[in-house]
């Protein structure tokens, strides 16, 4: 039986790219396959309106959960995550690194306790979507049933400790049977950061992909030039240096629509009624879509550009989203950023940019030849095609993960 370890998904607005999977893993399994989700809510109700063949399981760690995941971490391995915890590198407290410690084994004894029901045996197969807590729950279980096969994805904040402490990660490289980070700088980091605990072999860089939509956006008219973001509105995503880069530009008119929400979403509304105030400048939030509408959002409108200004990325399925319309891409050479966009389908502006150095991004891109726009519109398409295309991406990994191990 195949395993598949989320955070929320199928429940609540997170993981949406995680949609994506579903149809291969009910074509390639066969439905053979159970989704194990660390739900923290009480909306049952926001079960997403998927076509999901497997049977879906909700865990969550109890009172006696955490009380058994203390007792068990004195005295060896609590001294070994309190150096940990010293010597972090993340912004963290030390009482919530404290916390993330006992959570992390609270929800490994939770799913012990899930497995018994339902009936785990030693041939099964377990799939983290994500190198945190969800994935030290499977090398948990591969204690007490050690045949089992336990693999995981690595996204971003799930791999880089300088944006948030993560326990344990030493007995998760050491145990887990493979790690699919999204891409070649996260597998780098990895290598580098856990030398001598995990080899190159168990480390394979896998893309995300997505559905291919059947065409491009609409004919982009780049008289009013429409720029696209779409992400959570939190400090990584950096909308403020959007704001700024857009307030750099009044020599063309411009519609900035941003989709998606988030704590800033308020702060960040007032900012740009601050500095986006010239008559060229026009800008819209259409707040949290759904990913069917964020794909009818490309395809039913005149989107010239998408524009990611993030610190940090993995490879955001954002940016292929977009793309995947045809629709040129400005990112900042951050994480995996590198992997998808390129001088063909779109601009790639420094780390460490400015505000200037993004505006000239957008200059440069609005200032192209009708024949230089499309033939950029085409690559776009065509990177994603190649490259980040689920009909080859999702039955490549699942395929490769459920077959058994040589000898």
């Amino acid at each position: 039986m195949l395993y598949l370890i989320y955070n929320a998904f199928p429940y609540g607005k997170a993981e949406t790219f995680a949609e994506y999977e579903i149809p291969y893993l009910n074509e390639i399994t066969g439905n053979q396959y159970r989704i194990i989700s660390f739900y923290n809510g009480k909306d049952f109700k926001s079960k997403r309106n998927l076509d999901i063949h497997g049977e879906v399981f909700t865990v969550k760690a109890t009172l006696k959960d955490y009380f058994k995941s203390a007792l068990s971490l004195f005295p060896v391995r609590i001294l070994k995550e309190l150096k940990h915890i010293k010597k972090r590198s993340s912004g963290d407290s030390f009482c919530k690194c404290l916390w993330r410690v006992l959570y992390y084994r609270a929800c490994g004894y939770a799913l012990l306790k899930k497995a018994k029901i339902i009936g785990v045996s030693d041939s099964d197969t377990f799939i983290s979507y994500w190198l945190n807590e969800c994935a030290y729950s499977a090398v948990m279980l591969k204690k007490k049933y050690k045949n089992i096969k336990a693999v995981s994805r690595a996204h971003g904040f799930d791999v880089f400790e300088e944006r948030y402490f993560l326990p344990f990660r030493s007995e998760v490289f050491e145990k887990l049977d493979c790690v699919f980070p999204i891409n070649s700088f996260e597998k780098q980091y990895i290598l580098e950061r856990y030398a001598g605990i995990i080899p190159d072999e168990r480390i394979m860089v896998s893309h995300l992909g997505i559905n291919l939509p059947d065409s491009f956006s609409r004919t982009a008219d780049r008289t009013v030039f429409s720029i696209a973001t779409c992400s959570s509105i939190i400090p990584l995503k950096r909308l403020d240096l959007m704001i700024d880069a857009l307030s750099e530009i009044k020599d063309f008119g411009f519609r900035w629509i941003h989709i998606g929400g988030g704590p800033l979403e308020e702060q960040i509304k007032e900012l740009a009624a601050e500095k986006l105030c010239a008559p060229n400048q026009n800008y819209e939030f259409i707040g949290q879509l759904p990913l069917s509408q964020v794909h009818g959002f490309y395809r039913e409108h005149d989107v010239s550009l998408f524009v990611n200004c993030s610190d940090t990325e993995g490879v955001p399925v954002s940016i292929m989203e977009a793309m995947s319309y045809g629709i040129p891409a400005v990112a900042r050479d951050v994480g995996g950023n590198s992997e998808i966009v390129d001088t063909g389908n779109g601009i790639l502006v420094k780390a460490d940019c400015t505000a200037s150095d993004i505006a000239e991004a957008i200059r440069s891109i609005y200032s192209l030849s009708d024949n230089d726009y499309t033939v950029m519109r085409q690559a776009a398409r065509e990177k994603v095609e190649n490259e980040f295309n689920a009909d080859k991406q999702y039955p490549s990994f699942f395929n490769g993960v459920m077959k058994p191990a040589a000898g």
